[in-house]
């Protein structure tokens, strides 16, 4: 199509016009749905074919005559861009201008004179491989088969090539790249990925549920491998997910006392907005290690604790599928000192039923 662009060395301000609508259509490239989307580059321009497609709730003043297309491409990490302005659908990047193996960030905006719509994408632009490969998600099981991460857990992922686990002789190692819902991004370091991350070099990637605990919902989450498929030469995969992580709830406090008998009672209680899959996991941790005491549907916990001669201190967290996160631990806490004939009546009190504690 017939178009202009300008490359910007400074890193790019995205959001360029005013009173851009960003949700009442689906702006989409290279005739696929989703967000993101691999690229192979053969020698030619990278064409975008950008659309528009009406949500049938939007109102038809706001689609009407729409056919100026506005893309503006910015590299993931030096932020320089390439902007492409009045463009119809046949608006491609100049294939001199464009890396392999490099991630971008595409901004596409239509406009009619009096409305702009906006969309967003982020594109890989590939070799295509020598050898059939891919990314498995291991864990958790709720992000198996789809593209998104909805629990605070660690994420397991595999490679595979040619059906099988990828050898350390063609693996060469894993990265991320986070895209935030306000346009900005962080690619992990090698430092950050060996602090938050295990085989970051290896056939399976570990990515800790610390960085997910870092991240805003509605992040998406780049996950690539490099291989080595030919001589002196690597490609790039990429798998991309959606975080939609539970939300966070702080609002715990514990009920025990400092000294608690044998048998009684610790309840923690947390004020959060609950939903029916939702679980919680009472435990504690003491000189023995941890020790699940309970499971509950209830956000509000009680349970007797096992005796310790030491400290312990109680915990609870929410367990996977939970749409509400919390793994909170409480002051320890110690069991009162009984002497040996103290124990031994409350033993009788129990076998006799006097003492219905165990009921």
């Amino acid at each position: 199509g017939n178009f202009n662009f300008r490359t910007e060395s400074s890193p790019a301000n995205l959001v360029t016009f005013p009173n851009v609508i960003t949700n009442a259509v689906e702006l989409t490239i290279l005739g696929e749905l989703g967000s993101y989307h691999t690229i192979y580059l053969e020698n030619r321009d990278v064409c975008l074919s950008p659309d528009l497609i009406s949500k049938p709730e939007t109102p038809e003043v706001l689609t009407t005559n729409m056919s100026l297309f506005d893309v503006k491409v910015v590299t993931l990490g030096s932020g320089n861009a390439i902007v492409l302005q009045g463009g119809q659908k046949g608006i491609c990047i100049p294939q001199g201008l464009v890396a392999v193996n490099q991630l971008y960030d595409v901004v596409v905006y239509v406009s009619n004179g009096k409305y702009i719509h906006r969309g967003r994408h982020t594109i890989l632009i590939a070799n295509k491989s020598t050898i059939n490969t891919g990314i498995e998600v291991m864990r958790p099981l709720s992000s198996v088969g789809n593209a998104l991460i909805s629990s605070v857990e660690e994420v397991i992922l595999g490679s595979s090539c040619e059906g099988y686990i990828c050898s350390l002789r063609t693996m060469s190692q894993w990265g991320i790249t986070m895209v935030y819902p306000d346009f900005s991004n962080w690619i992990l370091s090698q430092a950050e990925m060996e602090n938050y991350t295990e085989g970051w070099n290896s056939s399976t990637l570990i990515i800790s549920s610390h960085l997910l605990l870092r991240i805003p919902r509605e992040t998406q989450l780049i996950v690539c491998m490099t291989i080595r498929d030919r001589p002196a030469s690597e490609s790039k995969l990429c798998k991309a997910f959606y975080v939609t992580k539970p939300r966070e709830c702080d609002s715990c406090f514990s009920e025990a006392p400092d000294l608690i008998d044998e048998f009684q009672n610790v309840c923690i209680v947390c004020n959060c907005f609950l939903k029916p899959d939702d679980s919680f996991e009472l435990y504690v941790k003491s000189q023995s290690g941890l020790q699940t005491v309970s499971v509950s549907k209830q956000s509000s916990v009680c349970s007797l604790i096992p005796y310790s001669d030491g400290f312990v201190t109680p915990c609870i967290k929410s367990l996977p599928g939970s749409d509400v996160y919390i793994d909170m631990c409480f002051r320890q806490i110690r069991f009162k000192s009984k002497s040996a004939f103290e124990i031994e009546r409350q033993f009788d009190d129990i076998l006799t039923g006097k003492n219905s504690i165990l009921d």
